[in-house]
């Protein structure tokens, strides 16, 4: 459970503004279709690796961690829109995503690797590089015009609960 001791932690590359506001156009259109809830634009990021609940203590392992990661510098294009089945009665997950550059996989590698070393649980499922913009809706479809983003370093964020749903937020330092 998270605490005082612990915090729900991943990594994750932020979204430029510009990119934020165009996916919001389309998850609002994705939500008159399909319902669900939509995930807040502050939200909005693409995943490298979901720690869950990790030792507060850790944090700043973790952020010494992602400072020594080797830069990789690329372009990712969102092109699509897909959903995941979530096991839950309530629906599933829609997403926008694409294929992922060979530097993104080359990121994501080297960071899976410096968690395993470092002793960090994750989840290691096979990695498809997404941003969710609903939860909990149907099945959703769209035509979608390429949208392109200079992808940053990546950052620790701690998803933090409240009654309105999760608040993600960049962890800075390990206080």
């Amino acid at each position: 459970m998270t605490g005082p001791e612990q915090q729900r932690l991943f990594v994750a590359l932020a979204l430029p503004q510009a990119l934020r506001d165009a996916l919001c156009g389309l998850r609002d259109r994705l939500h008159a279709q399909a319902g669900g809830r939509v995930v807040p634009a502050g939200n909005l990021h693409l995943t490298l690796a979901f720690l869950g609940d990790t030792p507060t203590a850790r944090i700043g392992e973790l952020l010494e961690l992602l400072a020594h990661l080797p830069r990789h510098d690329f372009v990712f294009c969102i092109d699509r829109v897909g959903s995941f089945k979530t096991g839950s009665p309530k629906g599933c997950i829609v997403w926008v995503g694409g294929e992922a550059p060979p530097a993104l996989l080359a990121l994501k590698d080297e960071l899976w690797a410096a968690l395993r070393a470092g002793g960090f649980a994750f989840d290691a499922k096979r990695f498809k590089p997404h941003v969710t913009l609903l939860r909990d809706a149907r099945p959703a479809t769209e035509t979608l015009a390429p949208l392109t983003w200079q992808a940053g370093p990546p950052r620790l964020y701690r998803s933090t609960p409240t009654p309105r749903g999760p608040r993600y937020e960049v962890v800075e330092s390990p206080a």
